[in-house]
């Protein structure tokens, strides 16, 4: 999973539509583990259980995956445990997305043409 870094932020769509960002504190090859600032106005508990969609943004591209809140380690800021990571899918960070275009122009200073 070399698209997830440790510390970068980490987009959880919760399974009543709330969506909320955290931050990822551990990963390793079948699950990602994240935090939530308790100073989120949108904070909120997950359940082990409760299925997520989460979003992780690279440059320009992003990586969609669903999985499964399998543990909660209570600690200063809560962290939690997704595992069975599956339907993976680069996504656009953009509504519309870029795209080069060329046109040619042909420009002149007369007047007269």
């Amino acid at each position: 999973m070399d698209f997830i870094t440790i510390g970068e932020k980490i987009q959880l769509t919760a399974e009543d539509g709330s969506i909320l960002e955290a931050m990822v504190s551990d990963k390793t090859d079948h699950s990602v583990d994240f935090s939530i600032p308790a100073d989120d106005k949108r904070f909120r508990f997950f359940h082990e259980g409760e299925k997520v969609e989460a979003v992780v943004y690279h440059s320009a591209n992003g990586m969609y995956f669903t999985g499964v809140i399998v543990k909660r380690v209570k600690a200063e800021a809560p962290t939690y445990t997704i595992a069975r990571l599956e339907n993976f899918k680069t996504i656009q960070r953009r509504n519309f997305v870029r795209v080069s275009c060329t046109e040619e122009i042909l420009y002149t200073a007369s007047d007269y043409i």
